[in-house]
């Protein structure tokens, strides 16, 4: 989720989040995909869902909200 905020930001930090566990993570491989939601001039809204994989199929596991912060100088 950091990372998709870095995309645009440049240098920054998470400065909140919260993650909501949807079933137990079972599988071969855990998938994360994140977008932007939002981003201004000092912070961005992201949104990042986990899926596990296994079996040929994918199922949700974790979705997180965030808010990214700028760190240093504009």
């Amino acid at each position: 989720m950091t990372f998709a905020g870095a995309s645009v930001l440049g240098s920054c930090v998470t400065s909140e989040y919260k993650v909501n566990y949807v079933r137990p993570a079972t599988g071969d491989r855990l998938v994360a995909r994140s977008t932007l939601l939002y981003t201004g001039k000092r912070q961005s809204t992201c949104e990042c869902k986990v899926y596990s994989q296994g079996n040929g199929e994918e199922k949700l596991v974790a979705v997180s909200l965030g808010t990214i912060s700028k760190t240093g100088a504009l």
